[in-house]
């Protein structure tokens, strides 16, 4: 079995004569004990036959596997990227220039959260095959200053049981959201308070980002939890 986009190797053997190769048609591809397929982009069947002297013994299919394509499609959420191939493993990285990339820390996950902005993509491997996603533009644009000059708090940093914010006078703040240091999210709300506390006594230790919503732009705010 091999990945999609590889070639096989096949082989057969003889005590007389020579091997033959065929694929769905009628005319030969190649002879000799061992046949390389070219590349394959599905489960291909192909034939042999030994050949003395044009006494022909019957063909026997010989079948090249190929494992299941790997999807490198990835959805985005805000600054959250998640592959769509499960039960694999994945290392995400910023995209340079001529398809050059470099890991980011703690990108083995699923899903990942930048934490600047960039362009983003995943390397995906399933049963000893890889893939890479096209490059994800993240745009990460940070609220107007005006705003903490407006009131906004988000307290305490380090925190523990609970995590407050304060919006002050900050009245466009659509959502608020919160994600652990894989990029899952953890907490999500419509805003309509100017103050929120947030119960996190169940949360694991770690670091988190607060995600504030307002209109097209967002603030992003790195915060630890503690024991």
């Amino acid at each position: 079995t091999v990945c999609i986009g590889s070639t096989a190797t096949l082989s057969a053997s003889t005590t007389v004569g020579d091997i033959i190769w065929y694929g769905s048609g009628s005319n030969p591809l190649d002879t000799g004990n061992v046949f390389i397929t070219p590349a394959l982009s599905d489960t291909t069947t192909y034939r042999a036959e030994a050949n003395n002297n044009f006494c022909v013994t019957a063909q026997k299919n010989t079948i090249a596997f190929t494992y299941p394509a790997i999807s490198n499609a990835v959805t985005v959420s805000g600054p959250t990227l998640t592959a769509v191939e499960t039960g694999a493993t994945y290392q995400w990285a910023s995209c340079g220039n001529k398809n050059s990339y470099t890991s980011v820390i703690n990108g083995n996950n699923r899903t990942y959260t930048a934490q600047t902005s960039g362009t983003y993509a995943v390397l995906i491997t399933k049963n000893g095959c890889k893939d890479t996603s096209a490059c994800n533009n993240i745009i990460i644009t940070a609220l107007s200053l005006e705003m903490e000059a407006n009131g906004l708090s988000i307290f305490p940093n380090p925190f523990n049981n609970s995590l407050d914010i304060e919006l002050g006078e900050n009245n466009n703040v659509s959502s608020i959201k919160v994600y652990n240091n894989i990029g899952v999210l953890v907490y999500d709300t419509k805003t309509g308070n100017s103050k929120l506390s947030i119960n996190t006594s169940e949360w694991n230790t770690g670091a988190y980002i607060v995600e504030l919503f307002n209109k097209d732009t967002s603030l992003m705010r790195k915060l630890i939890l503690k024991d």
